[in-house]
């Protein structure tokens, strides 16, 4: 057993050297395209653009699979390159703000292209379903080794 978990580890560092490869790249390009534009701050952007331009914290928070805290550091870092507003509540309540996109962050989120027809996204989405897969599994053997 402790084998077969040591073999599905080692898939795993290596799933994750991938994934981590993959943001550098895409990090690369951003910040080469949008100056110090990162993978994650293009998600944020994303999330804000897909709520019609204008989110709340949690909405942006919950799309980006963060916590509220970790969000705002990212809305905060957006808003000062000039990418975001954030409007504050009228409650004493700091976590209900509105986030929009400034004029730059909308002439972004239109340069960058839905897709590329050239990315077989089907291919692209069952490699991820592997992914999580192998992830789940390693993770329910090794805790099953400890029982």
């Amino acid at each position: 057993m402790f084998a077969r978990i040591r073999m599905i580890g080692a898939a795993m560092r290596e799933t994750m050297k991938v994934c981590l490869d993959v943001k550098k790249s895409t990090d690369a390009l951003l910040r080469s395209a949008y100056g110090s534009l990162t993978a994650r701050q293009y998600l944020i952007l994303a999330a804000v653009s897909e709520f019609s331009a204008s989110a709340s914290l949690t909405e942006v928070a919950r799309e980006n699979r963060l916590s509220t805290q970790a969000a705002r550091m990212f809305v905060n870092e957006l808003e000062q390159q000039g990418l975001l507003n954030v409007v504050g509540s009228q409650s004493d309540d700091k976590r209900k703000i509105t986030i929009r996109l400034t004029d730059s962050g909308e002439e972004i989120m239109r340069a960058c292209p839905e897709s590329y027809s050239e990315i077989d996204h089907e291919l692209v989405k069952e490699r991820l379903k592997k992914i999580m897969f192998d992830a789940d599994r390693f993770f329910q053997e090794w805790a099953c080794s400890f029982r």
